[in-house]
């Protein structure tokens, strides 16, 4: 549900239509971010040790930066979070789904 409720939106309103820049980029992770504090509870696990995170992948900017014949031994984790990926945005995230009850030990003593 999550990842297709993600990909339609970001079909549906940013493909063709947001330039596709650091700053945008983040705008659409604090999408996400707000989406995801609405899940929290009933879908995502709301406790302190739960992760529901997503950000830029930087291995994958620094992976499409070394394609593009740049040194990226010479670039900051800032350069590298916002080199130009064409049409490309590379996010990485964690969740932590919450779990329903959905098995039972009971032991009676009589």
């Amino acid at each position: 549900m999550i990842t297709d409720d993600i990909r339609d939106t970001f079909k549906s309103d940013y493909v063709g239509k947001v330039i596709n820049d650091y700053n945008h980029k983040m705008l659409f992770i604090s999408a996400i971010l707000v989406y995801f504090s609405g899940l929290k509870g009933n879908v995502l696990d709301n406790s302190p040790t739960a992760q529901n995170t997503v950000d830029i992948d930087e291995e994958q900017q620094k992976n499409y930066a070394i394609l593009k014949g740049e040194d990226v031994a010479e670039m900051t984790v800032q350069q590298i979070r916002e080199y130009n990926t064409g049409t490309n945005v590379y996010l990485t995230g964690r969740i932590t789904p919450v779990n329903a009850m959905e098995d039972l030990t009971i032991d009676f003593t009589m």
